[in-house]
């Protein structure tokens, strides 16, 4: 059986030591099958974490290259290697620092999300 690996939650959240209450508070939103409270848990949590927010920046740093490929008339085979090349652009223009598989993930996204924006032009 086959699947993506997931991460463990201190790899994307840090330590989460001083989250002790939403910990809790999650498990027990969890048992009782409450999305509002898993949801208002998981911020808590999240907003908590700088791990996380330094992750969703990095996101919003690739904005601009999904933006820029968007309106470019680009051949699907070349999509991946344009998504590459204008991230690294920014990236070393910028002074950006990612980790390598968050920003593996992100381009894989990215060029699924524009691969099928293209295809249903």
């Amino acid at each position: 059986m086959g699947g993506r690996k997931s991460y463990p939650i201190k790899r994307l959240l840090g330590d989460l030591r001083q989250s002790v209450g939403e910990r809790k508070d999650l498990a027990s939103a969890m048992e009782e099958k409450n999305p509002e409270k898993i949801a208002s848990t998981t911020l808590k949590t999240f907003i908590k974490s700088d791990t996380a927010i330094e992750n969703l920046t990095k996101t919003f740093d690739m904005v601009d290259v999904i933006l820029s490929l968007s309106e470019e008339s680009i051949e699907p085979q070349n999509l991946k290697d344009k998504i590459v090349k204008k991230w690294s652009e920014k990236k070393y223009k910028e002074d950006i620092t990612i980790d390598s598989q968050i920003e593996n993930n992100l381009i894989n996204s990215i060029f699924n999300i524009l691969k099928e924006d293209k295809k249903n032009e």
